[in-house]
């Protein structure tokens, strides 16, 4: 920490070593950045050097009662040194700093040689007394209120040197080598404000001390620029029940200070007696401008305040309003003649709405033919491929409330339809059905008109009669298996079936009649040679048969093996032992016996049949 004696030798004035300065417009940050979270000022004071041995230096007071002091810097800093030598002023010693023409001036004021700190000043009274700001300050917006404030406490921490005060004690002392931006905060919770108690109690106390004086505290916060003028004869006015947008007017103002702006600032709560941490709308407008008219509609009441600021957000209010928003009803939607979309078995619209308006539907889902009462219950409309809305059908006939509805929440008055879906015009005209043993069921070509078009097949109602529409017996919807084919599994050999297309809104084709009629196997099996096993009372027989030719089918007669096998033969599966083997039991222990293999499909219907006589030793 650096004390406040020096040591120091040699002939002239000696500066201090360069500042570890981290200051808005050192080498490390932007001339107009934000000011860092720390500033080192522990190397800024200027002693004298006398001759001789090296030795302590003791500050000298000022004699008199005034520093008078001339100054080069441009006037964008006027703010920060007035300010400085205000706080010295103001505090009660019988010493001030006033300004001189040079030729009069004890110390001076302009940027110079720092040697990299951000400002040095003389310590004491000596024969040249000066302060320098950094020349990177040239570059520096002296108009952002952080950068403006720092560089008048700068200053003012300078001229406290030129008072003969060194480096203190003290975190958010002035004369403190270390100032903490977050500890010791440039600027106030206030808008518009800074904490300008820049001359701390302590500091206060040595400085009436030294040059006598009665001590006088600065206040905690001063505005960093007056606050503008009130705002006159403003007046609130339009709303909902005005049935026209909110307004807001004051008397033009001007020649008001560069920077200054009046604020509308729209904000949603139960009360308006509290400046809002959030809002739906906040706009700066010229003061000179005198009017201004809500852009955004919305319902319930909302707060409408207004104010006006100085570049740096102190401000003084104009008044708060609580108010019915405006929120326009659009007209009931003057919709073109609905178009039936079969490849999205929808319905489409076409309206030229507004902005911020769009179409949507009302429907009874309870009784379709039935049109709503409200319009409260409503859903959006999709948008259609090429243009359009559309309105998917969910029944053949249905009657709907199209109703044109605002992002601010207003619903128009509703547009009635009736819309009937076209109906299925013919059978469908399916292909000659085809078996498909894999999955015991006939495979049927049909290409559907739309994606909401489904192929049911009705099977009848037992008594052996064709069905000649839905309602003559069981429908069943198909498997569709491909894009153009489907499934229609076996529930008998033969069997009469119709096919109809139905819609996802319950429309039903007129329908095509088919027998559908399970063929028996084309594939022989290969069978081998019967091998007896007089221990297991059995014979084993190695038998293949292709999986899509079906399931094998067994059957053992007694006797020899007849010219034709019987019509009425009760086939069984065998017993597979799981190696391509199967078990065969005899019909008798004492006669030989014929044992007949065939592919067998669903409901028992043979293929080729393969004879193999079996002899018991």
């Amino acid at each position: 920490m650096v004390t406040a004696c020096l040591v120091v030798g040699g002939a002239g004035p000696v500066t201090a070593a360069p500042a570890r300065t981290q200051a808005p417009s050192s080498a490390t940050a932007a001339p107009d950045g934000p000011v860092p979270d720390r500033i080192d000022l522990a190397d800024d004071v200027v002693v004298p050097a006398p001759t001789g041995a090296l030795q302590r230096w003791k500050p000298r007071r000022w004699p008199g009662r005034t520093i008078r002091y001339h100054e080069t810097l441009p006037a964008k800093w006027d703010w920060s040194l007035d300010r400085a030598v205000e706080r010295w002023n103001r505090s009660g010693g019988n010493i001030r700093f006033v300004e001189v023409p040079r030729s009069k001036a004890r110390l001076t004021i302009r940027y110079g040689d720092t040697g990299g700190a951000d400002g040095v000043g003389t310590l004491g009274y000596q024969a040249t007394n000066y302060v320098h700001l950094a020349p990177f300050y040239k570059q520096a917006d002296a108009l952002r209120a952080e950068t403006r404030v720092w560089v008048g406490r700068l200053l003012a921490h300078e001229l406290g040197h030129v008072l003969g005060f060194d480096h203190t004690g003290g975190r958010c002392s002035l004369m403190y080598p270390v100032f903490d931006m977050g500890g010791c905060p440039l600027l106030s919770a206030t808008p518009g404000s800074y904490e300008c108690r820049w001359i701390d109690k302590p500091l206060l106390r040595r400085f009436v001390a030294w040059y006598g004086g009665r001590a006088r505290l600065a206040p905690r916060r001063c505005l960093i620029e007056p606050l503008p003028a009130p705002l006159r004869d403003v007046n609130f006015s339009g709303g909902q029940p005005a049935d026209r947008p909110v307004r807001i007017t004051w008397r033009p103002v001007s020649g008001a200070r560069p920077g200054t702006k009046v604020f509308v600032t729209v904000w949603k709560a139960p009360t308006c007696g509290r400046r809002p941490r959030s809002w739906d709308l906040r706009v700066g407008l010229a003061p000179s401008v005198g009017t201004w008219s809500d852009p955004r509609y919305g319902t319930g009441a909302w707060c409408f305040g207004v104010e006006v600021a100085n570049r740096y957000g102190g401000a003084r209010s104009g008044g708060v309003r609580r108010i019915e928003r405006w929120a326009p009803v659009p007209p009931a939607p003057a919709v073109g003649t609905p178009t039936w979309v079969a490849s999205e078995s929808a319905w489409r619209f076409t309206w030229s709405g507004s902005p911020g308006v769009d179409l949507a539907v009302v429907r009874s889902w309870e009784d379709p033919t039935t049109c709503p009462t409200g319009t409260t219950d409503w859903m959006a409309l999709d948008r259609g491929p090429g243009g359009g809305y559309l309105l998917h059908a969910s029944r053949a006939a249905e009657c709907v409330l199209l109703v044109a509805v605002t992002d601010w929440g207003t619903v128009s008055p509703p547009t009635r339809l009736l819309l009937e879906v076209p109906g299925v015009g013919s059978e469908p005209q399916v292909g000659t059905p085809a078996w498909v043993p894999a999955r015991s069921a006939f495979r049927v070509s049909w290409t559907p008109p739309d994606p909401g078009t489904r192929l049911e097949v009705v099977r009848g109602d037992g008594s052996g009669a064709c069905p000649v529409s839905i309602g003559d017996g069981w429908s069943e919807a198909l498997e569709q298996d491909g894009p153009s084919t489907w499934l229609v599994p076996t529930w008998s050999a033969s069997e009469c079936v119709a096919f109809v297309a139905v819609t996802s809104w319950g429309a039903v084709s007129p329908a095509t009649t088919l027998t559908l009629t399970v063929p028996p196997p084309t594939v022989r099996p290969t069978v081998g040679e019967l091998t007896y096993d007089p221990d297991a009372g059995s014979a084993r027989v190695a038998v293949d048969l292709s999986e899509d030719a079906g399931r094998l089918g067994i059957q053992v007669l007694p006797g020899s093996c007849p010219a034709t096998p019987p019509a009425d033969a009760t086939w069984s599966d065998g017993f597979a032992n799981g190696d391509g083997t199967w078990t065969v039991h005899p019909a008798s222990a004492e006669a030989p016996s014929c044992v007949l293999f065939a592919a067998l499909y669903d409901f028992g219907r043979p293929g080729p049949v393969v004879e193999r006589e079996l002899v018991v030793p």
